[in-house]
């Protein structure tokens, strides 16, 4: 799990643990606020991948080409 999947989660426990309730406005505020994060998260790590898998290409084609 990644630093950044960690800190979200941690806020997602802490939001729940200090009770925040999410018929108010504050507290639909800091949800909806979370789930971008977590959505953000996500994405991120779908582009490290994606990356990840190019660096891994390109290596490969330098190989066979040099």
């Amino acid at each position: 799990m990644s630093k950044l999947q960690q800190n979200v989660s941690y806020l997602k426990g802490l939001a729940e643990g200090l009770g925040v309730e999410k018929a108010s406005r504050e507290g639909r505020l800091l949800t909806e606020i979370i789930g971008v994060l977590d959505e953000i998260t996500e994405e991120l790590e779908g582009l490290q991948e994606a990356q990840q898998d190019l660096q891994e290409y390109i290596s490969a084609l330098d190989e066979s080409v040099g």
